[in-house]
């Protein structure tokens, strides 16, 4: 443990806790929790910007995607001071790279651990729910083929997955044979089922941490997992416009090649159909994302908390969804009277302050006669443009152009 280690500085205070008068544990609690928040806000104003600024933003964008693939709530205990290296440890590393790899750092990485109740997973006395998702959300699908008994055999692997104990105990896990550990997580092999497993017709019996490796081959060579992973990320790059040919070449990719997800990109765009006829509501990420790319006229953005807010508006706040599945990448389901009501009072809003948000700031003048503005003006209607040009006020003509229907699908 080091000091400078925000989850190792979290799990100390936490600790320290206990040996505190109840008045003073529940201020101790608040401060946690507040210095907690304070860390999430700027680290989600940090990766907007990324996603708005960096020279890769497909890239930074796709980190969202496998952020919201691989699920945690930044509330529950220390994820929330977890987060920053469960982004850059657990998930940047692997977005062009293997999956097999992005979900061994997924499974033994604190915050998912924690926020998935696996700590607690230990020989004598389970708990499935890192399981469960593991192939219900994270590996398989739904309908991938698994039954309670694959989800109970798969607890039983991830026995021991968990964190370095604060205080020496009568024996040191950390000086076993078989312990893995990085940081704060540790493979302790004392609390492992030690025994043979079964999953999903395989037996599992290496030793130690080995069976976690065995698990994570099995899933990721599994045609239910191919299906499931490829086909999420064709919605998330392609919306409605994916097609079934499209996600079917793409698993047969990934598949092929053992999850290598620089190769599975490149079949889903190789595959994709250039007249893209479907068209796909934004959730609100795209849509801001789109939005602020727009006003912004290819001028890096100096100030990202404005987004942060205004993603919280609309129901998606960064790092915010409470449980395993993360925000839907379905369009229609963010489609609803509520949604567009508060788009069309956010517009105007963004319409003012984007503009202010560049280096140097944009004049709006200039900003509607920029050639990424004019596009999307002419993609409009007849009859829109015509109200949008009766307007004076060149703020409410680009505040309408972010209201349009033609802006709010992709």
């Amino acid at each position: 443990m080091t000091a400078h280690d925000p989850i190792a500085r979290y799990r100390l205070a936490q600790s320290a806790l206990a040996d505190l008068s109840p008045d003073a544990r529940i201020q101790a609690r608040r401060a946690l929790l507040r210095a907690n928040r304070e860390q999430v806000e700027t680290l989600a104003a940090q990766t907007l910007l990324g996603a708005v600024n960096a020279p890769d933003r497909a890239g930074e964008r796709l980190l969202w995607f496998w952020f919201n693939h691989f699920n945690v709530f930044w509330q529950k205990g220390l994820v929330g001071a977890a987060l920053s290296d469960y982004l850059e440890h657990a998930l940047r590393p692997h977005l062009y790279g293997r999956f097999g790899d992005m979900l061994r750092a997924v499974l033994t990485h604190p915050a998912m651990l924690v926020y998935l109740d696996n700590v607690g997973n230990v020989v004598g006395k389970g708990n499935e729910n890192l399981a469960r998702e593991l192939l219900e959300l994270h590996t398989l699908g739904v309908d991938g083929g698994y039954a309670q008994t694959d989800v109970r055999e798969t607890a039983r692997v991830l026995t021991g997955l968990g964190l370095r104990p604060l205080k020496p105990g009568r024996r040191n896990p950390e000086e076993h044979p078989l312990a893995r550990q990085r940081g704060e997580f540790l493979f302790n092999p004392y609390q492992h089922d030690a025994g043979a497993k079964q999953v999903l017709g395989r037996k599992i019996e290496a030793p130690g941490f080995a069976e976690v490796d065995q698990l994570i081959e099995l899933l990721v060579a599994h045609p239910a997992t191919a299906r499931h992973v490829t086909g999420k990320l064709a919605r998330f790059l392609y919306g409605d416009a994916a097609t079934g040919a499209q996600c079917d070449r793409a698993a047969k990719v990934f598949q092929a090649s053992a999850g290598d997800l620089a190769a599975t990109l490149e079949a889903l765009r190789a595959a994709a159909d250039a007249a893209r006829p479907a068209r796909t509501f934004k959730d609100p990420y795209r849509y801001v994302l789109s939005a602020v790319d727009l006003l912004r006229d290819g001028q890096p953005i100096t100030d990202a908390r404005p987004l942060t807010r205004w993603l919280a508006t609309l129901g998606q706040p960064m790092f915010a969804c409470r449980t395993p599945d993360g925000y839907s990448l379905a369009g229609d389901d963010w489609l609803s009277p509520g949604q567009l009501a508060q788009r069309f009072e956010l517009a105007a809003t963004m319409a003012r302050v984007v503009p202010r948000l560049t280096e140097p700031p944009r004049e709006a003048q200039a900003l509607w006669r920029a050639d990424g503005t004019q596009t999307v003006y002419a993609a409009l209607t007849p009859a829109a443009r015509q109200v949008i040009a009766a307007v004076p006020a060149v703020p409410d003509r680009l505040a309408l152009l972010l209201s349009a229907p033609e802006f709010m699908y992709w």
